[in-house]
């Protein structure tokens, strides 16, 4: 089971291989999400490791908010949520990206 820290706004679970938000982070937040902004580098095909900056977190009041792999979210990506229900992410985990099996 992955650890949910509310000072994490994303979670790798390992077993699916997906990269999801932590809805008591966004509940816990003062300000709304306006936009993922995803770093130009990051798109389907790259391979990702630990820590790296994957995208920005937008919100209505500054300042944005880093988003960085964690612990064990290393491969290739396979898929990227470029679609993301904004108004829902206090409320249920939301997939960010799926990396690929193997």
């Amino acid at each position: 089971m992955p650890e949910n820290s509310t000072t994490d706004p994303v979670v790798y679970e390992s077993t699916n291989r997906e990269l999801r938000t932590v809805p008591k982070y966004f509940q816990e937040e003062d300000r709304a999400v306006q936009d993922v902004r995803w770093e130009e580098d990051i798109d389907v095909g790259v391979r990702i490791e630990p820590d790296r900056l994957l995208a920005h977190i937008i919100f209505d009041a500054p300042p944005p908010e880093p988003l960085y792999a964690p612990e064990a979210c290393a491969g290739e990506i396979e898929w990227i949520n470029r679609r993301i229900p904004y108004e829902w992410l206090d409320l249920r985990p939301i997939t960010l990206l799926r990396l690929k099996a193997g």
